[in-house]
C-alpha cells in the first residue's frame, strides 16, 4: 500500500480505502483543540447532537491527540465532547447493514483491520507519553466509552450514562474494551480490606516522566477468583458476586449504568460535578505529571489475575448461563471467550482477537437482523406512509409537512379520563397513574366503580410487590386517581380513553356525551377492535379528534401502542395521540381504520394458534419451550397468564401455577380442558414444528395486513412482533425473519395443515399466488408498493 497524505504521526501505512470511507481528506471541525495556560489539552467530541462516533471524527480525534501530543507546551491532555455529551458511540449504520460481499478476514489488510483497536485506541492514546484523562458528561455508549476505558483516568458527572451497546446489534465491542474491563472490573474494584492488606495497585513514584508504569504483578493482597474460593464471610462474598454479575448484567445484556454505578464499578475514578468536571479533570491530569496520582496503561496490568484454572472456571459458568439464556446466537459467547483469550494470552494478541471476532460479527445474519430493528424502532413513524392507502398522493406531502417540517408539537396531556371498567381498564389506570397521569375513572354504577377502584389498588400494590413502583409512588399514585359515575368531571381532561362493552350504541352514546362535557381540544381515544372509529363517531361532530388506542403494553413483554387513524384525523390530533404513546414509554405502531386488522390481528392469530394445537393435545408447556427455543421472550401461554386473561399470574394459577416467588408451575388439571391428539403425528411434533405450525399463520394474517393496506410496510410489524408477541429481535422481526424462507415452504405448510385441521391455516392471497415463485414474500409484498 501507498502511503496517503502525511495524515498520521505514526509509521504506519494507512489504506486509502479507509481514508476514502473516512471522508479524512475533508476534516471539518469533529474535534475542537482549546490548551490552557495550566498546560492541558482539552480535546472535544464535536459531531452534534450527540457527538456519534463516525469513521471521520475517529480519524480526527487520532490527529488531534496527536497534534497535542507533539506539543512542547502541552504537559496532559483532558478529552470531553460538545454540548455537555461525551458521545453516544458508533452510528449504528456501520454495524451489518447493506454490505456488498462478505470480505474474508485474510482479504483485509492488517494495517486497516487493526487501525481503531491497535493504532488509535492502544498505540495513540494508551502508549501516550502524556496523561490522558477523559472527562464524561451524558452520554459515554460503545465505542465512546471504549475510548473512555482507554485513557489513564476517567472522571464523570453522576448523571453520565456510561454502556456498552454493541451486543444489542449482534459484535461485539472491538477496541481492547474486553481486556481493559478484565482488570478494571473483575480484578481491581473488590473489596480487598475485608481480607487483609491490600499492598497498592500502584506505587505513585514509579510513574516518570517518560511515561506510565505498567504495574507490578507481585501484589500479596487477595486477587478475585481466590476470593470467590475462599471468602467465607457472606456479606463480603455477595459483594464479589454483585460486582461480578453487575459487569455482565451492563455487558451481555447491554445495560447502562449511570456515573454513581459506574464508579462501582471501578469503571471511572472519581465523581465530579458537571459545572466543575473540566475543572476536577484537569487538576487530575496535572496531578499525574506531579507524580501525586497514579498513570497506569490498564491493557498490561496483571497483578490482579488469579490462576488459570481458576479463571477458566468462572468463565465456563458463565457460558453456561450465557447459552441458557441465548441458545440461538453466537456473540454473547463470543464475549466470554474474548475474556478468556485475555486472561491467558499477550495482551496485544489478544487484541487482535478481539478485532478479528468483531469484524466477523459484523458481517453476521444476527447483526444485520438486530441492526435492521433497531432502526426500525428508533426513527420515528411517517405517517403519509402508513395512511397512503386511506389519502389522495396529493395529500400525503401536506400531511408530512404538518407534521413534521413545520415542528407540531403534541399538547401536554396531564388529565386522563378513562370511561368503563374491567380488567384491562384497571392496568391502564394503573400504569397512567405510576406515569403521573392525574385520572378520573368512570363506570355505570356504584357497585362496578367500587369493584374496579379495588382492581386498581390491587394492581398498584403488585407493581410496588415486584419493585416497579416505591411505597412513596404507590401512595402518590392513590392520590392521582377519582372514580365518578357521570360526565361533570371531564370538563378539563386532555385525553378520553373509552374502554366500555363492545356495543356499538353504547359507545356511541358515549362519544355524543363525551363531546357534549369534554374541552374542545379534548383527544377521544377508543379501546374497540370490533367497530370502525367511523361508526363509533358517526354522530359527533369531532371526528378530526376520534382515534383508536390498542394497549400492548400491559406487560414488560409489550411495550407497544397500536393508533388508529381515519383520513379525518387532524394533523393536531396526530402529533397529540403519537406524543401521549411517547410518554407512556411505548413504541406507537399506526394503521388505519380497519376494524381491528391490525397489529392487534396478528398477535390474536399467533394465540389462537397456540390454543389451537392445546385443543388437538399438545401439551401446553411442550408448546411453550418450543417457542422459548425459537427465541422468543415468554412462550404464549406464559403471555396470555401475564395478561391475566384465565387470572393468570394475580391469582398464581392459570395455564400455570404459580409459587410464592412467582415460578411458573405445570399444571396437571390442565389437560383436562384439552382433548387427545386426533393423530399420532402431533404428540410427536418437534420444536421446529411447533414454532412452524404457530408462527406461519401469524406471518400468514401479517401479510393478508400488509396486502390490505391496513398496515404499508413489513417493517411496521417487524417492530410490532418483536414489541407486541416478544418475537427475537436478533431475527429482525416476523417479515425480516421471512425473507429467509421460500414463500412455496410456507404454502405447502399451511395448505396441508389447513386441509387436516380447517380452514384457520388457509394461505392468504398474497402467499398463495406467489407460492410458485419460490422468492420470499416479505421482499414481494414490499416491491409491490
Amino acid at each position: 500500500m501507498r502511503q496517503t497524505r502525511n495524515l498520521f504521526t505514526t509509521q504506519v501505512n494507512y489504506s486509502t480505502t479507509f481514508l476514502l470511507i473516512a471522508g479524512a481528506t475533508t476534516m471539518l471541525a469533529k474535534t475542537l483543540v482549546e490548551v490552557g495556560s495550566d498546560g492541558v489539552a482539552v480535546v472535544s467530541i464535536n459531531n452534534p447532537p450527540l457527538n456519534l462516533l463516525s469513521a471521520e471524527v475517529m480519524v480526527s480525534i487520532k490527529e488531534s491527540i496527536e497534534r497535542v501530543l507533539s506539543r512542547d507546551d502541552v504537559k496532559a491532555i483532558v478529552i470531553t465532547g460538545t454540548n455537555r455529551k461525551f458521545s453516544g458511540g458508533s452510528d449504528v449504520t456501520v454495524f451489518g447493514g447493506k454490505q456488498e460481499k462478505k470480505s474474508k478476514i485474510d482479504s483485509v489488510p492488517k494495517e486497516e483491520l487493526g487501525f481503531l483497536s491497535i493504532n488509535f485506541i492502544t498505540d495513540t492514546l494508551e502508549a501516550a507519553n502524556k496523561p490522558i484523562v477523559a472527562a464524561i458528561d451524558g452520554l459515554a455508549l460503545g465505542g465512546a466509552m471504549e475510548i473512555v476505558l482507554a485513557c489513564h483516568t476517567r472522571i464523570s458527572t453522576s448523571s453520565a450514562i456510561l454502556g456498552l451497546t454493541e451486543l444489542q446489534y449482534g459484535v461485539v465491542p472491538g477496541l481492547e474494551v474486553l481486556q481493559v474491563l478484565i482488570v478494571h472490573v473483575l480484578f481491581d474494584s473488590l473489596p480487598y480490606a475485608s481480607f487483609g492488606n491490600k499492598v497498592p495497585l500502584m506505587n505513585t513514584k514509579a510513574s516518570t516522566a517518560c511515561g506510565p508504569s505498567k504495574g507490578f504483578g507481585n501484589d500479596v493482597g487477595m486477587n478475585f477468583f481466590s476470593l470467590l474460593s475462599w471468602c467465607s464471610s457472606p456479606p463480603e462474598f455477595q459483594l464479589v458476586l454483585c460486582k461480578w454479575f453487575k459487569f455482565f448484567g451492563m455487558y451481555q445484556m447491554s445495560k447502562r449504568v449511570d456515573g454513581k454505578e459506574a464508579r462501582i464499578l471501578s469503571l471511572v475514578d472519581a465523581i465530579a460535578p458537571a459545572d466543575k468536571l473540566l475543572e476536577v479533570a484537569r487538576r487530575w491530569a496535572l496531578d499525574i505529571v506531579e507524580h501525586t496520582k497514579p498513570w497506569v496503561i490498564s491493557l498490561y496490568k496483571t497483578d490482579k489475575l488469579g490462576t488459570l484454572e481458576e479463571a477458566r472456571a468462572i468463565l465456563n459458568s458463565a457460558r453456561m448461563e450465557v447459552h441458557r439464556q441465548n441458545p440461538n446466537v453466537e456473540h454473547p459467547l463470543v464475549c466470554i471467550d474474548l475474556i478468556e483469550q485475555g486472561v491467558v494470552s499477550d495482551p496485544r494478541d489478544a487484541l487482535w482477537t478481539e478485532t478479528i471476532a468483531l469484524h466477523e460479527l459484523r458481517q453476521s445474519s444476527t447483526c444485520k437482523s438486530l441492526v435492521h430493528f433497531s432502526l426500525l424502532s428508533a426513527k420515528p413513524q411517517r405517517i403519509p406512509l402508513i395512511l397512503s392507502s386511506l389519502l389522495p398522493p396529493c395529500l400525503l406531502d401536506a400531511y408530512w409537512f404538518q407534521i413534521y417540517e413545520m415542528n407540531l408539537l403534541p399538547k401536554i396531556i396531564d388529565k386522563v379520563a378513562v370511561i368503563g371498567g374491567g380488567l384491562m381498564s384497571s392496568e391502564i389506570v394503573a400504569l397512567l397513574l405510576l406515569k403521573n397521569y392525574q385520572v378520573i375513572l368512570k363506570e355505570q354504577n356504584r357497585e362496578h366503580l367500587l369493584e374496579d377502584m379495588n382492581k386498581i389498588r390491587n394492581n398498584l400494590y403488585t407493581h410496588f410487590k415486584y419493585g416497579k413502583t416505591t411505597q412513596q409512588g404507590l401512595e402518590k399514585a392513590l392520590t392521582l386517581l377519582k372514580g365518578v359515575l357521570d360526565y361533570d368531571s371531564v370538563e378539563d381532561v386532555d385525553l378520553v380513553i373509552e374502554a366500555e362493552c363492545e356495543t356499538l350504541s353504547t359507545k356511541q352514546d358515549i362519544f355524543t356525551d363525551l363531546e357534549k362535557h369534554c374541552p374542545p381540544n379534548c383527544i377521544f381515544a377508543s379501546t374497540s377492535s370490533t367497530f370502525s372509529l367511523g361508526l363509533v363517531g358517526e354522530r359527533t361532530k369531532c371526528q378530526d379528534r376520534i382515534v383508536g388506542i390498542h394497549f400492548f403494553c400491559l406487560s414488560p413483554v409489550m411495550p407497544l401502542m397500536e393508533i388508529v387513524l381515519t383520513e379525518r384525523v387532524s394533523s393536531q390530533a396526530m402529533a397529540d395521540v403519537l406524543g401521549f404513546a411517547r410518554k407512556f414509554r411505548t413504541t406507537p405502531i399506526v394503521v388505519s381504520d380497519c376494524n381491528g386488522q391490525g397489529v392487534n390481528s396478528m398477535v390474536v392469530t399467533y394465540l389462537h394458534a397456540s390454543m389451537l394445537l392445546a385443543e388437538l393435545g399438545v401439551d401446553v408447556c411442550q408448546i411453550d419451550q418450543a417457542l422459548k427455543s425459537f427465541g422468543m421472550d415468554l412462550g404464549p401461554f406464559r403471555m396470555i397468564d401475564m395478561n391475566a386473561n384465565r387470572e393468570g399470574e394475580s391469582t398464581c394459577k392459570g395455564f400455570y401455577k404459580y409459587d410464592d416467588c412467582g415460578k411458573a408451575i405445570p399444571d396437571p388439571e390442565l389437560r383436562k380442558y384439552t382433548i387427545k391428539a386426533t393423530s399420532e403425528q402431533l404428540t410427536k411434533l418437534s420444536d421446529t414444528e411447533i414454532a412452524e405450525m404457530i408462527l406461519f399463520p401469524a406471518y400468514n394474517e401479517a401479510c393478508r395486513v400488509i396486502s390490505e393496506g391496513v398496515v404499508m410496510r413489513p417493517s411496521d410489524l417487524d417492530v410490532a412482533s418483536v414489541l407486541a408477541m416478544g418475537f427475537p429481535s436478533y431475527r429482525g422481526g416476523i417479515h425480516y425473519w421471512a425473507n429467509n424462507i421460500d414463500s412455496g415452504y410456507v404454502y405447502s405448510k399451511l395448505k396441508k395443515w389447513s386441509e387436516a385441521y380447517g380452514g384457520f391455516f388457509e394461505p392468504c392471497d398474497y402467499i398463495t399466488e406467489r407460492a410458485g415463485k419460490s422468492t420470499p414474500v416479505a421482499k414481494q409484498v414490499k416491491s409491490q408498493m
